[in-house]
């Protein structure tokens, strides 16, 4: 039986301050990948709880940050669909996520 790993580097450069300043990923030594945020959640079988790593660089603009936290929230709606075959609690974050992009002047409805 084979025994297929990735793995997933992640490099965090910080100021004086341990403020990030710069992002980098890469999969499995491809070429490394510079972001201006990153958010990693890890299921805790043990304590039944999500651990978190959530990082943004100084030159992560606000409006920026909310579209990458919009889009967060409709990909874990596609990943509950996925995961779990329930098509209806996905629907009801994406609503959530339209709803909230709408109020923060990300997103427009259509018509508008």
């Amino acid at each position: 039986m084979a025994n297929n790993k990735t793995k997933l580097v992640f490099t965090t450069t910080t100021d004086e301050n341990t403020i990030p300043e710069k992002l980098e990923w890469e999969a499995d030594n491809n070429q490394k990948k510079e972001c201006k945020a990153a958010m990693l959640s890890f299921w805790d079988k043990a304590t039944q709880s999500t651990e978190r790593v959530d990082l943004w660089t100084k030159e992560m603009p606000v409006g920026e940050m909310k579209l990458f936290i919009y889009q967060s929230i409709l990909t874990s709606a596609d990943a509950l669909a996925r995961a779990t075959g329930d098509e209806g609690a996905a629907h009801e974050l994406r609503q959530f996520a339209h709803e909230w992009g709408f109020k923060q002047e990300i997103i427009k409805y259509e018509g508008e």
